[in-house]
């Protein structure tokens, strides 16, 4: 008997490590030293890699692919070796619970994966549920000088979160098309760093605070801000440690948190809520009040 794990080591991480040390070395100029390094493997194995050719069975290129994709973003983010072996650990239940390995490990009507995690995949499910609605409401809205350059992203959380694996967020943002928003891919848990960064360290002082949005922030937007909601400041120069810090030690559950940016930094109002819906509301609100000025 071997356990759905097993066909993750055996069959479909051998092609992940072949995919991302080929996504490495093409689309981000990674050297077969520092590829070697992230994987844990030889440089004789990572030029092996790059050399494969072989023709993989389809299913399990379809799975090796979904789980080389974010790996690839990891390491070239170089997410410490937790973070990593948390996404894996991730990737590898969420395949288990969608059972998507179910036909891979051949026992006809097997529910132990699903029954094991339908707790988790349950929370999971609503947080993914909760964004896809937010998208949908803002879709429906025309927020003009609100949309950032840098486009409108929603990420929102699992109660507790352990690390920004467990926040998801829209890993395309929203694109604006003819002056209204779109989301062009569905919600994924540790899909943008960033945003999720942020709503972790929020969540350690205030847990209810659990959804953020960005907009594009400006002076003029002031008044309308903080006739609705109660605002948080920080400096810029503000780096992510600062910004942290700034959290931990002066943040005391606004509403809104402003960045007014700097050379090459676009000003940016983050919206937090409870849900993702709840931020995207108060979004509503922003519009309204900024549209009758």
């Amino acid at each position: 008997m071997k356990p759905p794990c097993y066909l993750l080591i055996d069959k479909i991480f051998p092609v992940v490590k072949i995919l991302v040390a080929k996504e490495l070395y093409e689309k981000y100029g990674k050297t077969q030293k520092e590829i070697a390094k992230g994987l844990n493997v030889s440089q004789a194995t990572v030029s092996k890699y790059l050399k494969e050719e072989r023709v993989f069975d389809k299913k399990i290129l379809k799975i090796s692919e979904k789980i080389a994709k974010k790996l690839t973003f990891a390491l070239n983010e170089e997410l410490s070796e937790e973070e990593i072996l948390e996404f894996l650990c991730t990737a590898c239940f969420e395949l288990r619970k969608d059972k998507e390995l179910c036909e891979l490990h051949g026992i006809p009507n097997c529910n132990v994966c699903l029954n094991l995690y339908t707790k988790d995949f349950c929370e999971r499910n609503e947080v993914i549920k909760n964004i896809e609605k937010a998208t949908e409401l803002l879709e429906e809205m025309s927020l003009g000088s609100l949309t950032p350059e840098v486009r409108i992203n929603i990420a929102m959380s699992v109660k507790n979160p352990k690390s920004y694996l467990e926040i998801a967020a829209l890993p395309g943002r929203m694109i604006e098309i003819k002056g209204k928003l779109k989301r062009v891919s569905d919600p994924e848990f540790g899909a943008s760093k960033h945003m999720s960064g942020i709503l972790f360290n929020l969540m350690k002082k205030y847990p209810k605070k659990r959804a953020v949005l960005n907009l594009r922030y400006d002076k003029k937007f002031k008044e309308a801000l903080e006739s609705l909601f109660s605002i948080f400041y920080i400096e810029r120069k503000t780096d992510e440690e600062k910004l942290k810090k700034l959290i931990e030690e002066d943040y005391e559950g606004e509403d809104c948190i402003v960045d007014p940016g700097a050379f090459g930094i676009e000003p940016c109002t983050y919206v937090l809520g409870e849900t993702a819906v709840d931020a995207v509301e108060k979004v509503r609100e922003i519009n309204r009040k900024i549209s009758e000025m």
